[in-house]
């Protein structure tokens, strides 16, 4: 006949539980004390934070950025606003004619 028993279990166990090894009993027993300890131990004080040279390595961090930008010359400024102005231009234009349109559409529709 074969045994269900588990080998992990001990002999006086009746719930079946499996035994936990002395190692992991010791670990858990030590995390058990350090957080004990943790308990006890006062708070570390804050330390202080310096706004101002938080802030001034912020902005050299900035300009250290800008300085590796690539600006656009005055004639590429030039290209990509008249690229900008025209399309707004086409698109307007095309809002216009939809709702020029649609507007006739509903009128002739709605007529009483």
């Amino acid at each position: 006949m074969v045994s269900t028993v588990s080998h992990d279990r001990q002999a006086g166990d009746k719930k079946g539980k499996a035994a936990k090894p002395d190692a992991e009993r010791s670990l858990l027993a030590r995390a058990g004390r350090a957080a004990a300890a943790r308990a006890k131990r006062p708070a570390a004080p804050k330390e202080r934070v310096d706004y101002i040279g938080r802030t001034r390595k912020y902005f050299q961090g900035v300009i250290a950025e800008l300085k590796r930008v690539h600006w656009p010359g005055l004639r590429e400024v030039g290209v990509y606003t008249a690229v900008v102005l025209l399309t707004v231009g086409v698109l307007a234009i095309l809002m216009w004619i939809f709702d020029t349109v649609l507007g006739y559409a509903f009128h002739f529709i709605t007529r009483t």
